[in-house]
């Protein structure tokens, strides 16, 4: 079933063959595709198909960097998927709600300032140190939002979304990473990274 969709694709909930649940992200870029009703392949504009094809190029190559990153805070990819004319990764199905909920929960609960700063807070430690390993691991980010952070059940913070992930020192070529509006630096070229 469904669980979200964005900008550059989608996530389902499945079932693995050994019957455990798993997130399945799907990549379907809504600028530059159109799935008809009951199809599994989608419809890739004509003018766009090289960007399509870019796109899906680094959809794989942040699988591939993913698949690299072992971190409790870092989500797990278990597979990487080619068919329908796309790509699809499995990752480990986690069950809380994204920070970016979280904030928007509390906030239409009343909830007092000073405990959603706190709770906020309490996440930032084990999320720094996610980051900082990989920055030793060579790999940022590239777009740290609320909601590109899951909190577990168990309130830890999971990192998601390696959609704009890069390796530093790599070029990237002409390529722009998929950046958020508003959370990433507007200046920062795909070459810096």
């Amino acid at each position: 079933r469904a669980l979200a969709s964005g900008g550059f694709g989608a996530v389902y909930l499945a079932e693995s063959e050994r019957g455990s649940l798993v997130a399945l992200k799907e990549y379907l870029p809504s600028a530059l595709v159109h799935r008809p009703s009951g199809h599994t392949v989608a419809q890739v504009d004509p003018n766009k198909v090289n960007l399509y094809e870019a796109g899906l190029l680094a959809f794989l190559e942040g699988a591939r960097i993913l698949a690299a990153l072992q971190h409790s805070n870092v989500v797990q990819l278990l597979d990487c998927v080619q068919a329908n004319d796309t790509a699809y990764l499995v990752t480990r199905y986690l069950q809380g709600h994204s920070l970016q909920e979280l904030i928007f929960s509390a906030k239409s609960l009343c909830k007092p300032p000073l405990r959603q700063a706190a709770t906020v807070r309490s996440l930032f430690v084990p999320l720094l140190q996610a980051l900082e390993w990989m920055h030793v691991q060579g790999v940022v980010h590239l777009d740290i939002k609320p909601a590109n952070i899951f909190v577990t059940l168990d309130d830890q913070p999971v990192l998601l979304d390696f959609g704009a992930v890069r390796r530093l020192g790599v070029s990237q070529g002409a390529q722009r990473p998929p950046f958020t509006p508003g959370f990433s630096a507007p200046e920062l070229r795909a070459s810096d990274a």
